[in-house]
């Protein structure tokens, strides 16, 4: 399954064609945004493609792989006491190495697992003329700009 927008269309036809080269003969269905969603959470894949924006590695790890999550988001339904510790150790951490430490742990299992595969990862930029002051990008559910607060001009 895949949502029908940005590069996911053309993402999931090169996912298909690798597959093919070994064998596996993988059909998309791509859906719109108002069925992906529903699609999805029946939990009726072998295999869904979900371009994920995120804020920081933190942010991403403990909505979709802390055990607690599941079914939804953690739609791998992965329940693993080690990367719960782990997540908690990142989130407690006040020294950003150990943050990154514990945060690689959780990385280095998910790819150990084939749980996640990352495909690519998309650059986005955010323009401002110099009379916009404090403006700072944000990638929380791909608005570069959220809320704006702080921009003064």
């Amino acid at each position: 399954y895949i949502l029908n927008s940005g590069s996911n269309p053309q993402m999931a036809t090169a996912v298909q064609g690798y597959m093919r080269d070994v064998g596996i003969d993988l059909k998309i269905e791509a859906f719109d945004a108002t069925a992906y969603f529903t699609k999805i959470a029946t939990q009726d894949f072998d295999m869904f493609l979900l371009c994920n924006p995120y804020a920081s590695a933190g942010d991403v790890l403990n909505v979709y792989w802390r055990s607690q999550n599941r079914p939804i988001p953690n739609r791998m339904n992965w329940i693993d006491p080690e990367t719960d510790a782990w997540l908690d150790a990142g989130l407690q951490a006040n020294d950003p190495k150990a943050r990154a430490e514990n945060y690689a742990k959780v990385q280095d299992k998910i790819v150990a697992n084939a749980l996640w595969i990352p495909l690519v990862h998309d650059k986005v930029f955010l323009a401002a003329s110099k009379k916009v002051k404090n403006i700072k990008p944000h990638a929380t559910f791909t608005s570069l700009l959220y809320k704006g607060l702080d921009v003064s001009f």
